[in-house]
């Protein structure tokens, strides 16, 4: 890769390969809560606002779907947004103590007068606490990962800047660990859960800002 495009993918993915603000609910009420409905607003590492669905689907294995759209909420900034399939649940269980996992599907793009930029990437992450019907502290971790990514150069770079600018696709360019502590708690129908920790690349490199902090509220429907 040639010096100019390692230095355009390196920016693309400072704003893509990060794992978008996202909700993680109490896997102790599966049984008991179908649907949320939820908003999410958080430092991660942009300030981004998300809103989504998820659902327990019935059987044994009590699994969460869900689906959220987010994006930078700086002047609305809907160039810059981000969207995830998850699919979350209970891997083991031992009275109040859980380890859950979730693996999602996610799609990001970015546009601006240099260039735009769409990726696709997968994010995986898991949790270990005490969850119970009214609350829930937990630790985490998990890693984002751009598989590929589209990098399309604008007219203007092209003129200005850089005219053998070359659009192409990148195959997994790069990605991030996260590391913290979840928790949240259940009052009547609404859910209020919190999130904060470290951010890496998968190179162990710190970020800017190196942490991510986010917060959800969301309407639980039996």
């Amino acid at each position: 890769m040639k010096p100019v495009s390692y230095m355009k993918v390196s920016l693309v993915l400072a704003t893509l390969i990060v794992s978008s603000a996202h909700a993680q609910w109490n896997v102790a009420r599966f049984d008991s809560t179908k649907v949320w409905t939820y908003a999410t607003f958080g430092l991660d590492p942009a300030f981004i606002g998300s809103v989504g669905v998820s659902g327990v689907i019935p059987g044994r294995a009590k699994i969460q779907l869900g689906a959220e759209f987010g994006s930078v909420v700086a002047a609305f900034d809907l160039h810059d947004w981000r969207s995830r399939a998850t699919a979350r649940l209970s891997l083991i269980h031992a009275g109040a103590f859980r380890i859950t996992g979730e693996d999602a599907v996610v799609t990001r793009g970015t546009s601006n007068s240099i260039y735009s930029a769409f990726n696709l990437g997968s994010s995986t992450t898991f949790t270990a606490g005490a969850y119970r019907r009214r609350w829930f502290v937990a630790s985490e971790v998990g890693f984002d990962k751009a598989v590929l990514t589209r990098i399309t150069n604008s007219d203007w770079y092209r003129e200005y800047y850089y005219p053998d600018a070359k659009n192409g696709w990148y195959l997994t360019p790069g990605g991030t660990f996260h590391a913290g502590l979840t928790g949240g708690v259940t009052l009547g129908m609404l859910d209020i859960s919190a999130r904060a920790g470290n951010l890496r690349t998968e190179r162990m490199n710190s970020l800017t800002p190196p942490f991510y902090a986010t917060i959800s509220a969301g309407i639980g429907w039996r």
